[in-house]
């Protein structure tokens, strides 16, 4: 994706402190949207934010909490179903290669790196489900954990 709005977006995402985490039901929105409608610009939007989480990823972040990893692998896996384009899943599964690597500590998932907690409010039930999800390819909805 080397167009200006692409590499505008990706300027804005590497300044901002948190640019996904106020936004994922926007993000989600544009899937739905898109899947109910088949509305171009609700694929626009998808595409847009895929960008933003692939230039401006968790681990970028100073602390990568469960929450953010889940969120994006969840939408990814999402848009990689909503477009049919493998590109997506292979980007949420290296997000979830790299959740799995960087929060477990003594054999528990931590909420973030180094945090020595293992506690929900980081938001590690989101990873759980979009790991569920990635690798099943239903969504979260089936288990009643829709979000």
């Amino acid at each position: 994706m080397g167009s200006s709005w692409s590499i505008r977006l990706c300027s804005v995402a590497k300044r901002s402190s948190r640019p996904w985490k106020r936004r994922a039901p926007s993000a989600a929105a544009c899937v739905t949207l898109h899947r109910q409608t088949g509305d171009r610009v609700f694929e626009e939007g998808i595409r847009r934010w895929a960008e933003i989480i692939r230039c401006s990823p968790p681990a970028d972040r100073a602390s990568a909490y469960a929450e953010q990893y889940g969120r994006c692998i969840t939408f990814l896996a999402r848009v990689a179903r909503a477009l049919g384009e493998r590109r997506y899943v292979t980007l949420a599964r290296r997000l979830a290669d790299e959740a799995v690597v960087r929060l477990p500590e003594n054999g528990w998932f931590q909420g973030s790196p180094d945090s020595h907690l293992y506690e929900a409010v980081d938001g590690i039930g989101y990873l759980f489900l979009a790991l569920l999800e990635l690798e099943t390819g239903e969504s979260a909805a089936g288990w009643g954990g829709e979000f």
